[in-house]
């Protein structure tokens, strides 16, 4: 599991991007701050995060599993 916590600054990750087929647009680049984490249940290695994104129209809850920390972008396999 990620070690994301409230407070922390994230981006959607490559890897979920490129699954869903985004490459382009603002999405790829829009960062938020976590408000928020919840549990999504016990047999799942995920939670839902509560994000404040930087461009308006974006989910405000995502998967955890699908973000990561901005700092750690250039640690991302490709």
């Amino acid at each position: 599991m990620k070690n994301l916590k409230p407070g922390d600054i994230v981006k959607y990750s490559r890897n979920w991007l490129r699954s869903v087929g985004i490459f382009t647009g603002e999405i790829p680049s829009a960062s938020g701050r976590i408000v928020a984490i919840e549990p999504l249940g016990k047999c799942i290695d995920s939670n839902i995060a509560t994000i404040e994104w930087s461009i308006e129209g974006l989910p405000a809850r995502v998967l955890t599993a699908n973000l990561i920390r901005a700092d750690k972008l250039h640690l991302e396999p490709n």
